[in-house]
């Protein structure tokens, strides 16, 4: 990339657009992985933020305009679900398509596309979900990390929707309580099988913890 020209700067993003396809055209289905993407998301936004760099590196002061937080957005949209849920019968809940996704991108409207992860492109043309809290880099080895990480939260979610492994679905429940520090290594057993793998974010988290501390960034 380097050879070619190419170079990064303080501001540039590195944005990665996932094809929304993977969870399938059976708008039930695809709802509820979703859903689970952003429930997982919710829970774990502050850990997401801090691993998705290289070691000793905080996500661009841009981030906090293009890459907003959305964790309340998807917990607004979670807790709209609830009450339409006790508000109708079943019948009629039934005939409504992808209502998480609908939701979601109703409440992205003011905010447009600009935060960490983006619904609003699915049913679109790009039918993608998009991530954008990522800093921009030539290194090779932290983009395919950068893609490991997003491609296993869609991998994951879609696991748990399928109700298909028991030791994830005890995960996934794990995430709701506990410290900062306890959900980061649920969420890490989730992701990564491999030890080799889950080094890379563990450390990546302790380096970058430390390094908020000591700029007294932590949010």
């Amino acid at each position: 990339l380097e050879k070619c020209g190419l170079e990064t700067n303080e501001s540039c993003g590195l944005h990665i657009h996932v094809g929304a396809s993977y969870f399938g055209k059976k708008p039930g289905k695809f709802d509820k992985y979703c859903r689970i993407l952003g429930d997982i998301w919710k829970n774990t936004e502050d850990i997401m933020y801090t691993i998705s760099n290289e070691e000793g590196e905080l996500p661009r002061r841009g981030a906090k305009y293009f890459a907003k937080h959305i964790e309340n957005l998807i917990e607004e949209t979670l807790d709209t679900l609830r009450l339409r849920k006790k508000a109708v019968n079943r019948e009629e809940l039934e005939k409504e398509k992808m209502p998480f996704v609908k939701t979601i991108k109703g409440y992205q409207k003011n905010g447009r596309h600009y935060y960490s992860v983006n619904f609003d492109n699915i049913g679109t043309n790009k039918h993608t979900i998009e991530f954008r809290l990522f800093n921009g880099t030539l290194n090779p080895n932290a983009i395919v990390e950068d893609i490991r990480l997003v491609g296993r939260l869609l991998e994951v979610s879609k696991k748990i929707g399928d109700k298909k492994d028991k030791k994830l679905m005890k995960l996934y429940k794990k995430l709701e309580e506990g410290t900062e520090e306890e959900k980061a290594e649920v969420l890490f057993e989730m992701l990564f099988p491999e030890q080799s793998e889950k080094e890379v974010y563990q450390k990546r988290y302790e380096a970058n913890t430390k390094l908020k501390k000591q700029r007294n960034e932590v949010r």
